[in-house]
């Protein structure tokens, strides 16, 4: 992302550049995952906050902007009981976000997308570098370790199973699942204009989808996964 310099940029037209979806490692989520601040950061990024004047959602925020965002989210939100373990509670404090936006930046999770001239200082603001990261399924590590999770687990529901025939479902669960993937990513990028438009949650919506989606619902071993595990 460019960083654009004014002093008075459109922080929307900014928001509706980010792409809507961007595949990342493992390792890289996990990243994210494992530390609540950066937890935090991305998550109100993700969510922005609410433009009165404008009547909509902006997802560019500087620093400030961020920090209110995680000291206002409510007892509902999930990142709740995690920011409470800090040590001032649930209050954040701006010097504690400065080594972790860092870290978020050279992972390609945000980026600096305008600078503006507020009053004789420049403020930079910050985005995140997708409207929804979502973690590479057909990592080869990954895969493979929840195949063995899967196999794991039917042999001990069913240990009389056929191997032969697990390997069979797996194979064809796995396909079905890459393409949903791949069908929903591209549904997600031809709807972009009505995600940005709506301020739904490219997250959210990419996870529901794949709940409903054809390959995944009209799987075809999904009667006998279901047989295996006694559904």
């Amino acid at each position: 992302m460019t960083v654009q310099e004014s002093q008075d940029p459109d922080f929307f037209q900014l928001g509706d550049a980010i792409p809507v979806v961007k595949m990342i490692s493992p390792e890289t989520y996990m990243a994210i995952g494992d530390h609540v601040i950066r937890n935090a950061m991305v998550y109100v990024l993700r969510k922005g906050i609410y433009d009165e004047d404008a009547g909509r959602r902006r997802y560019v925020l500087n620093i400030v902007e961020i920090v209110d965002a995680i000291n206002g989210l409510n007892t509902e939100e999930k990142l709740q009981p995690q920011l409470q373990a800090l040590p001032d509670g649930k209050k954040v404090k701006k010097t504690a976000l400065y080594h972790h936006r860092d870290v978020l930046v050279d992972l390609g999770l945000i980026a600096e997308v305008a600078s503006v001239l507020e009053g004789k200082r420049y403020v930079t603001y910050y985005a995140r570098t997708a409207r929804a990261f979502i973690a590479d399924s057909q990592d080869e590590d990954k895969l493979d370790d929840f195949n063995d999770f899967v196999r794991k687990s039917a042999k001990a529901i069913s240990p009389q199973s056929s191997d032969t025939k697990l390997e069979m479902m797996l194979k064809a669960m796995n396909d079905a699942r890459k393409q949903a993937h791949d069908a929903i990513v591209a549904w997600l990028e031809q709807h972009v204009d009505a995600i940005n438009a709506n301020d739904l949650d490219a997250l959210q919506l990419y996870e529901f989808l794949m709940y409903i989606h054809p390959s995944m619902t009209k799987g075809q071993y999904l009667p006998d996964w279901q047989e295996l595990f006694d559904l």
